[in-house]
């Protein structure tokens, strides 16, 4: 399966000023709200592109393998190359002609950088939202993730 995704500005519902708490504009409208609102979400969010692909064999009745990949962009505009990345295998038994055991395996991995904290730039000291900020310190990480699963399936 491949598919895109992007965002809609036109489409976006919009709600009463007061309904947002801590959102508003000094001295604007409900439309320069929802203008503000719109161009930021443009800024900081980009159109990407998503795939996922799998693969199931049927060719014992008992027993079906399966294999897939999954690629997913990430939206955000300031995290460039956090691509995340996802292998997974498993496998369905027939236990019984009702019952019906599945495994599966998915790792994960990808690269990501968080940001800790920013400095505040007047006071020296770990900065609050919205303070001026000298720097701010980062960790980039290589993230590995491994999922296992099992299911049963019963029909009746």
């Amino acid at each position: 399966m491949l598919n895109h995704s992007t965002i809609n500005l036109s489409q976006f519902q919009s709600r009463a000023a007061g309904e947002r708490p801590g959102l508003s504009i000094p001295g604007g409208d409900q439309r320069q709200l929802e203008i503000h609102e719109n161009n930021f979400v443009r800024d900081k969010f980009k159109p990407v592109w998503n795939f996922r692909g799998g693969l199931t064999v049927n060719h014992c009745e008992h027993i079906e393998p399966r294999l897939g990949y999954a690629r997913l962009d990430n939206p955000v505009r300031f995290k460039e190359n956090n691509i995340r990345q996802y292998v997974s295998a498993g496998v369905g038994i027939g236990v019984h002609q009702i019952l019906r055991l599945d495994l599966g395996l998915q790792y994960g991995f990808w690269k990501e950088t968080e940001s800790l904290y920013t400095v505040d730039e007047a006071t020296r000291i770990i900065a609050v939202d919205g303070d001026p900020v000298t720097f701010t310190e980062y960790a980039d990480m290589d993230v590995r993730r491994f999922h296992a699963t099992i299911g049963l399936s019963i029909r009746l």
